[in-house]
């Protein structure tokens, strides 16, 4: 099954970069982000949060938090259709910015998947990770 990654940089530290990509943190750039937070209702990101997006559809869980580390990891699940391994690691690059690097590890659960996943390529997932980039250096302004 396909896995990619893509790196950015972004102008701010990795202490501050990580929580852009936790679940509250996307909800400042990320245009229609609206999860549904069932563990902890606060949306607190913790390991083994759970929360749902799309309508319920897609359901999420924190493998791992680890902010001293710049790191991140989530399973991100279609039931049926798709799964994937997310992972977040942010370090430091140039003067006081990061370097964040993202991965998805997708595995199709039946055919649907496997006709979805068959549709990704390294170069659309970088593009969509660089827009990620101009998302969020666009909400900071």
């Amino acid at each position: 099954m396909p896995v990619f990654q893509h790196t950015i940089q972004l102008p701010v530290p990795p202490d501050r970069a990580l929580p852009l990509f936790t679940p509250r943190g996307e909800e400042t750039w990320v245009p229609g982000w609206a999860p549904v937070y069932v563990d902890p209702p606060d949306g607190a990101t913790s390991e083994g949060m759970i929360f749902s997006t799309g309508d319920g559809a897609v359901l999420w869980t924190c493998l791992r938090w680890d902010p001293a580390d710049g790191l991140a990891r989530y399973v991100r699940l279609s039931p049926g259709v798709k799964a994937a391994r997310v992972t977040i690691r942010c370090q430091p690059h140039g003067q006081g910015g990061s370097s964040v690097t993202v991965q998805y590890d997708w595995h199709a659960l039946g055919p649907e998947g496997a006709d979805d996943l068959a549709t990704l390529t390294a170069e659309g997932f970088a593009a969509e990770i660089d827009g990620w980039r101009e998302r969020i250096l666009a909400a900071a302004r």
